[in-house]
C-alpha cells in the first residue's frame, strides 16, 4: 500500500495523486543593479542544474526595447543572470521546484 497525499475534486475526481510531481515556491527576490554585459550570481539552497528546478526571470524595468535580453543559468546550489538588455538593469526573480 502507497502512503501519502491524494486531493479529490467536489465530482470525486481524483485530482493529486501519491505519484503526482506537485510544484512549491522556494524562494524569490530582486537582484541589485548589474551592469549591461556583466552578471550576477544569486544564491538558492539545494537548487540543481535538472528538470525539478525552474527559475523565473524579468527585468524589473519593462519598457526597455531590449528588455528581455537576458540570459539564466542553473549551478549547483546557485543561479546566474547575464544581463545584455543594453543598460543597468534590476531583476526580478523566482525559484520553484517539483522534486
Amino acid at each position: 500500500m502507497a502512503y501519502g497525499l491524494e486531493v479529490y475534486a467536489s465530482s470525486g475526481t481524483k485530482v493529486i495523486t501519491v505519484g503526482s510531481r506537485v510544484t512549491r515556491f522556494v524562494a524569490n527576490g530582486t537582484t541589485g543593479s548589474i551592469a549591461n554585459g556583466s552578471n550576477t550570481l544569486v544564491a538558492v539552497s539545494g537548487l540543481a542544474n535538472n528538470d525539478t528546478w525552474l527559475v523565473l526571470v524579468e527585468p524589473s524595468t519593462t519598457t526597455l526595447l531590449n528588455q528581455f535580453n537576458f540570459t539564466v543559468a542553473k549551478l549547483t546550489g546557485q543561479f546566474r543572470i547575464t544581463n545584455n538588455t543594453g543598460v543597468s538593469q534590476t531583476f526580478n526573480w523566482a525559484v520553484m521546484n517539483t522534486g
